[in-house]
C-alpha cells in the first residue's frame, strides 16, 4: 500500500513539474552554463522490522546548470534496531545496524522560486550488520552476521530557499532492494523494501557566478 501511495504522489508531482517547465536535458544544448557545489546533512526515518529506524545521511555534489545535482552520499542508523518480533529467532538478544553509501542525481524544477520541487534518485549499497548482546548488557564486538545488497531509491521533495547559500527540504522516497550479493556469518533477516520520510538542509555555492556578480 505504501508503494502505491508513493508512486501516486510521485506521478502527481512529476505531472505538476512538467506543467510548470519545458523539457530540459542535463547539459542543456550540450554545454555547462553554470556550476556550483553543495553539501546536505539530512535525516531519514522508516519502519523496518516493525520498528522505527532513523538514518543520518550526508550528501555532497556538484550543481550543474542550476537544475541538476550529481554527487555521492553515505548514511547510517546511529541507534541499533532491536526488533522484538525477531528475537525468538536467535539464541541471544540481537540488534541490527544499517549502513548505506552510493551516488545520486537530482533534478530541481524552477530552483529560483521560493518553493520548488526536487526529484532525487539514489543508487547504492546497504550493509545490514547483525550483532548479539552478551548477557551482561554489553555488546559483542564480533560481527555475527552481515548482508550486502544494492538498492535504488527514487524520491520527491519540496524545497524552500532560505538564503542564497542555504535551502531546507522535506519529502518522501522509496527504497527498492536487490537480492543479497554477499553474506557473512549467520543469516540476516531481509528488511524488505520500505518508504522513507526525509528532511534536511543544503548548504553551498549553487552557482559560482553569484560570487563573481557580488565582486563586480
Amino acid at each position: 500500500m505504501q508503494r502505491i501511495l508513493f508512486f501516486l504522489l510521485l506521478s502527481t508531482a512529476t505531472f505538476s513539474a512538467h506543467a510548470q517547465s519545458e523539457t530540459q536535458t542535463l547539459l542543456g544544448k550540450g554545454k555547462v552554463n553554470s556550476w556550483g557545489v553543495m553539501i546536505s546533512p539530512s535525516l531519514q526515518t522508516a519502519s523496518i522490522y516493525g520498528e522505527t529506524a532513523l538514518f543520518t545521511q550526508m550528501k555532497a555534489g556538484v550543481v550543474l546548470n542550476g537544475n541538476w545535482t550529481v554527487g555521492a552520499f553515505s548514511g547510517v542508523t546511529p541507534m541499533e534496531l532491536y526488533p522484538a518480533g525477531l528475537q525468538a529467532q536467535f539464541a541471544r538478544p540481537t540488534d541490527f545496524r544499517l549502513i548505506t553509501g552510493g551516488g545520486f542525481v537530482e533534478y530541481r524544477v524552477q530552483p529560483t522560486k521560493l518553493l520548488h520541487l526536487a526529484f532525487p534518485l539514489a543508487v547504492g549499497g546497504i550493509i545490514n550488520d547483525m550483532d548479539d548482546r552478551d548477557w551482561n548488557g554489553g555488546f559483542d564486538l564480533d560481527d555475527d552476521g552481515e548482508d550486502y545488497r544494492l538498492f535504488v531509491e527514487p524520491g520527491v521533495n519540496l524545497e524552500l530557499n532560505l538564503h542564497k547559500y542555504a535551502r531546507l527540504y522535506a519529502g518522501l522516497s522509496y527504497r527498492f532492494h536487490g537480492n543479497s550479493f554477499y553474506t557473512e556469518g549467520l543469516a540476516v533477516p531481509a528488511t524488505g523494501d520500505y518508504l522513507l520520510v526525509n528532511a534536511g538542509l543544503k548548504f553551498g555555492i549553487f552557482d559560482f557566478k553569484d560570487i563573481k556578480r557580488k565582486k563586480d
